[in-house]
This record gives structure tokens, sequence and C-alpha cells, in this order.
């Protein structure tokens, strides 16, 4: 997955950059410097990619990871 994918994996699921980051321990920062790597570390993909798909389901991200 590709840092493309990922902000629209992220914005699926209702979050920001900023919100994403914080829900998984992340620094904003350390996801927007993604951008420079061919790819996106796995799990950060797989992450983005259940989130989007719960958001879709209309399940609250936030309450299952607070």
């Amino acid at each position: 997955m590709d840092y493309k994918e990922l902000k629209l994996n992220i914005a699926r699921a209702g979050l920001t950059i900023k919100e994403f980051a914080e829900l998984i321990g992340s620094h904003p920062n350390s996801i927007t410097n993604l951008k420079q790597r061919e790819a996106v570390p796995k799990n950060i993909a797989i992450i983005s990619v259940l989130m989007a798909e719960l958001a879709r389901n209309k399940i609250d991200i936030t309450s299952l990871l607070k």
C-alpha cells in the first residue's frame, strides 16, 4: 500500500491523520513521513484497512480503541 491509499483509508474511517496517529499510539509526523517510503509498513496498512471497514459498517472506532 502506498501513502495515497493509506490517506484514503484514514479518510474512509472518518479520521484525520492526527486522530489516526493518536489512536494507534503514534505521532502524526511519523504517519506523514511515510509518504517518503515506497510502501507503508504492513501493520499500519492493515490497521487503516480495518478502521475503514469498521467505519463502513458504522462501528465507532474511537470507542473501541480508547
